[in-house]
């Protein structure tokens, strides 16, 4: 993929994965990581398409509009392409098989992720885009929720569209993250998020165990 404008003619979901591209380079400019660059690697060796899921969530349908909304010139390319074509990816409940997590019960309502690449399996959709090292997606999450500790073995770059929350890394320490900003998660570092008064969409990424599961704490 090239840092072009994606044709008129390419499907939404090529839009949506040419947005991201773009986005995740100019994240790699502003903070050096290597990790993040190596998401553009990744994005740009993607190629296979598979036949993608359609499916969205109440939380989608409630808050997105106004993530977009509040999304500054410097994410706004990637939300508004995003809330564009949210169609054309599937959109997703998490933890679906917790039944005895408080925060979780919230999440049902309040919390949805959508993948645009990946392989598929039994807790995640089907994506447009088949990749057996990376994991890319977006997530929102609506105000007012408790994403909790968690952890996986796959290194995660999370990269704030839009939403200022608290976020919560392996220091232990809940820091607010406002949009721009980029946070790596190492093997099994926890982390988690908490909304306030906004709703908060990033894009995320795993670049490596892609095939691993999160654990709550």
């Amino acid at each position: 993929m090239s840092d072009s404008a994606p044709s008129t003619s390419s499907s939404g979901a090529d839009q949506i994965l040419a947005a991201l591209r773009r986005q995740a380079t100019v994240d790699f400019q502003a903070t050096g990581d290597q990790r993040v660059q190596r998401v553009v690697e990744l994005v740009d060796g993607l190629s296979l398409r598979q036949p993608a899921d359609q499916e969205t969530q109440p939380v989608v349908e409630k808050w997105l509009e106004r993530a977009v909304a509040n999304a500054p010139d410097s994410t706004r390319d990637l939300a508004e392409t995003l809330q564009r074509h949210v169609t054309d990816i599937p959109w997703k409940l998490a933890y679906e098989s917790v039944t005895d997590n408080e925060y979780v019960d919230e999440m049902r309502t309040g919390y949805a992720f959508a993948l645009v690449a990946g392989m598929a399996r039994d807790d995640f959709p089907f994506g447009p885009f088949a990749s057996d090292e990376l994991l890319l997606g977006f997530s929102l999450q609506a105000p007012g929720i408790h994403y909790p500790g968690h952890f996986h073995a796959a290194v995660e770059v999370y990269s704030v569209i839009s939403g200022t929350a608290d976020w919560l890394n392996g220091d232990r320490v809940w820091t607010p993250r406002p949009p721009g900003s980029v946070m790596v998660h190492d093997h099994n570092e926890i982390h988690g998020m908490q909304t306030h008064d906004e709703p908060l969409l990033t894009w995320v990424a795993w670049i490596t165990d892609p095939e691993s599961r999160a654990i709550l704490e």
